[in-house]
């Protein structure tokens, strides 16, 4: 049995409570919880990391590889300041600035120079102050206590870099760094904006630069938001394809907005994409719109018309949000390309006596978004595109549709209190406790089964969790349950 550290036998009365399934006044302590595949982490207020969930290829960071029903504490000889963890790895860092590592290990994703799956903790880099965990196609990155970043297991040149290594020499401290796709942007203790990689925001060309860039000419800034997508092709002669591009939105100290890079795509009604617009040098935010606050306050509109929401739900391109009353309205940022002359923002009530609402936006494959709600009587309602069986309609029965306009119904064998629809399936929560998942994307929970099997359900297939469920979340095939003793799933 692993002796406790000193610092957490001090701690020892909180231990009880915490394996016993995080009850309410355990749950409180949770100051970070990040979830992989099928797994969960939380760092815990004292420092401490609990795990549970799926334990196949060692994410749990045990020693071994049994499952775990509740939340167990991760041996770690010193506190921890923050958690990161992807599908199946898990990164740490402590208060002393070590970084911790453990899960699968085919592209080097642990850093330990092996290609090994490991299920225990194992320090891999010393003097960091910042980690984000990359996974299984993306490397992950270390800030050091000198400002620099490094990064390891799968790189954007396609190589595995199995320890880590300099991700860029950059002549500045770095206090927060982002990674999508091929591109790298960073910010400095001073302000300033740092890019490098493949179609990086201005950058000189599309090929790879390893050299970061100082964004110049814009002062100091204080937040960013990095989006970038990848190559486009439109099959079709008359459109041509489109590169890999990325855009920096920024906002300085005194909370002017600056933009810089090529606009992401977006699909205009009539599915001929705009042109992209290219921001280079940077220049000040020209939209009605501050991309900042969208990502916490409701439609303006609708503020000026006194509704006042009791819940948001915000999506990449629209959110959601109801009242006290049950009203459900949608509103959604449009580029002005998409209507000349016209609004900026489109919003809508589209339900009333609403309790619970999600969405997903397919807009970038050309398709309605998905909209689903339940009503006060527990019926669920499911609207859009049709493409991953979100609908639950099977695309080989009689009258199968590729999307609807109006809200159909969906069959459940007792109300829902809860619904949640994800890239590729959704999920519902029942009154009764059971948990019900359907579409393309909807892999039934079975611990027997392989990691990436997925068992496609057209119509709502009960999950089999043995236990009564009362607060679901779910995400991009990713899901976590809460049972009735407050214990995770």
């Amino acid at each position: 049995m692993t002796t406790p550290p000193p610092w957490r036998r001090a701690a020892g009365w909180l231990l009880p409570a915490l394996l016993a399934g995080l009850g309410p006044s355990g749950a409180a302590l949770a100051q970070t919880i990040a979830t992989g595949a099928r797994h969960g982490m939380a760092l815990q207020a004292d420092g401490s990391v609990l795990a549970w969930g799926d334990n196949r290829l060692a994410q749990l960071g045990q020693g071994k590889t049994v499952y775990a029903s509740t939340a167990i504490e991760i041996p770690l000889p010193v506190k921890a300041a923050a958690v990161r963890t992807s599908r199946t790895t898990a990164l740490v860092l402590d208060e002393e600035g070590n970084v911790w590592s453990w899960g699968t290990n085919a592209r080097g994703q642990l850093g330990d120079g092996t290609r090994a799956d490991r299920a225990t903790p194992q320090v891999v880099f010393r003097g960091a102050v910042h980690i984000a965990n990359g996974g299984d196609s993306a490397p992950s990155f270390v800030i050091d206590k000198d400002g620099q970043p490094w990064w390891w297991g799968p790189l954007p040149s396609g190589v595995d870099a199995a320890v880590p290594e300099r991700a860029a020499q950059v002549p500045a401290r770095l206090v927060r760094i982002e990674h999508q796709l091929r591109a790298t942007v960073a910010l400095d203790e001073q302000g300033v904006v740092w890019t490098w990689g493949e179609d990086a925001a201005c950058a000189d060309s599309s090929a790879a630069a390893s050299a970061p860039r100082a964004m110049r000419g814009v002062p100091p800034i204080v937040d960013f938001i990095f989006e970038a997508q990848g190559p486009i092709n439109y099959q079709s002669a008359a459109i041509p394809a489109r590169g890999p591009v990325s855009r920096v939105t920024a906002r300085d100290a005194d909370g002017r907005l600056w933009v810089w890079g090529t606009d992401p795509l977006f699909f205009p009604p009539h599915g001929v994409p705009p042109l992209p617009l290219t921001h280079c040098p940077a220049e000040r935010w020209a939209q009605a719109y501050d991309p900042f606050a969208a990502r916490s306050r409701i439609h303006p509109e609708m503020e000026k018309a006194g509704v006042k929401l009791q819940k948001v739900i915000h999506g990449r391109d629209a959110s959601l949000g109801w009242t006290g009353e049950g009203d459900l309205w949608q509103w959604q940022y449009m580029p002005t390309a998409e209507i000349p002359g016209g609004p900026y923002v489109a919003a809508e009530r589209v339900a009333s006596g609403v309790v619970d609402a999600s969405g997903h936006n397919t807009a970038l494959t050309g398709v309605l978004p998905v909209l689903m709600y339940i009503t006060r009587d527990g019926k669920l309602h499911a609207m859009g595109s049709n493409t991953s069986l979100h609908l639950a309609i099977a695309t080989d029965a009689a009258g199968g549709a590729e999307s609807l306009a109006s809200p159909r119904v969906l069959t459940l064998p007792s109300k829902a209190v809860s619904v949640h629809a994800s890239e590729a399936a959704s999920y519902a929560l029942l009154k009764d406790g059971r948990v019900f998942r359907w579409g393309l994307g909807a892999v039934q929970y079975d611990r027997q089964a392989s990691l990436h099997g997925a068992s496609h359900a057209q119509t709502p297939t009960h999950i089999p969790l043995g236990a009564l469920v009362t607060q679901l979340a779910a995400a991009q095939g990713q899901w976590l349950a809460v049972d009735a003793n407050a214990g995770f799933n």
